[in-house]
C-alpha cells in the first residue's frame, strides 16, 4: 500500500504556480541540461511523445503549418521526423536551435508571447509548457494561439496528490536534484479537468474540444475547431 503523501506533496485546489530553478538557468549550464535530459525520460514515461504524435497524425492536413511550443532540446521533433512528415515543424523557444534539430524544419529562438511568433500555424502543440504561466498569462496568450489555429494539442501535469506519488518514485530513478525540486512544483502548477480550455477562452459552439487524464500524471487536451 502507496503511504499517504506528507503535507508538502499534497497538491493544491487552485494552481500554485512558482518559478521553477530551470528557468533561471543558462540553456548551456549543466544543471540545465541535465534537467532537461530528465525532462525527455519524463516526458516518455509519461507518454507524452507518443499521444501528441498519434494526435498530430490524427488531425494533420497537408497544407497545415505546425509549431511546437516550448521545443527545448527537440526531442519530441526527432520523435516526429521519424514518421517523414511531408509538413514541415517550427520549433519555437528561448533557447538555442538544438543540433539535431531536422535540417529543413525552421526554428525560432523567441518568446511565445511575442505576437509575432504564433503567426501562421494552423496547429500548435506541446508537451509540459503552459503549466509554467500564471491564469493571468495564459488568458493573456490565448488570443493569439487561437486567432489562426485550426487544431490545439497540449499535455500539461495533471494536479493531484497521486502525481506527487509517481513523481516520489521517478525520484528514485536518479533524477537530477533540479528535476526534483521542478517536477512537484510543476504538479502544483498543473491543471485539473476543464481548467486550460477555460484559461484559453475555448468556447465550445467554436471548438470541440476533449480532455483525457492519463494515470502517469498527463492531463491532454485536444481541441479543435467544429
Amino acid at each position: 500500500m502507496i503511504p499517504a503523501a506528507p503535507e508538502r506533496y499534497r497538491a493544491p485546489k487552485f494552481r500554485n504556480v512558482i518559478p521553477e530553478i530551470l528557468d533561471e538557468l543558462a540553456p548551456d549550464h549543466p544543471d540545465a541540461v541535465a534537467s532537461r535530459r530528465d525532462l525527455q525520460r519524463i516526458n516518455f514515461m509519461m507518454g507524452n511523445y507518443r499521444f501528441l504524435k498519434n494526435q498530430l497524425m490524427d488531425h494533420l492536413q497537408p497544407a497545415d503549418r505546425c509549431l511546437e511550443l516550448g521545443s527545448g532540446g527537440g526531442l519530441l521533433a526527432s520523435v516526429l521526423s521519424e514518421r517523414h512528415l511531408a509538413n514541415e515543424i517550427t520549433g519555437l523557444d528561448l533557447a538555442p536551435r538544438p543540433r539535431h534539430w531536422p535540417s529543413s524544419w525552421q526554428w525560432k529562438q523567441q518568446d511565445m508571447f511575442d505576437p509575432a511568433s504564433l503567426v501562421g500555424y494552423e496547429i500548435m502543440l506541446a508537451s509540459l509548457i503552459l503549466h509554467h504561466f500564471t491564469d493571468t498569462a495564459l488568458q493573456r496568450l490565448a488570443p493569439q494561439l487561437t486567432r489562426q489555429a485550426r487544431v490545439l494539442i497540449f499535455t500539461e501535469p495533471f494536479r493531484c496528490s497521486f502525481s506527487h506519488t509517481l513523481g516520489r518514485i521517478a525520484e528514485s530513478t536518479g533524477l537530477h536534484p533540479v528535476t526534483q525540486h521542478d517536477l512537484h512544483v510543476s504538479i502544483n502548477a498543473g491543471f485539473q479537468a476543464g481548467e486550460l480550455p477555460a484559461l484559453l477562452g475555448l468556447s465550445q459552439k467554436i471548438w470541440q474540444i476533449r480532455e483525457w487524464h492519463d494515470w502517469r500524471g498527463s492531463l491532454r487536451m485536444v481541441a479543435f475547431r467544429k
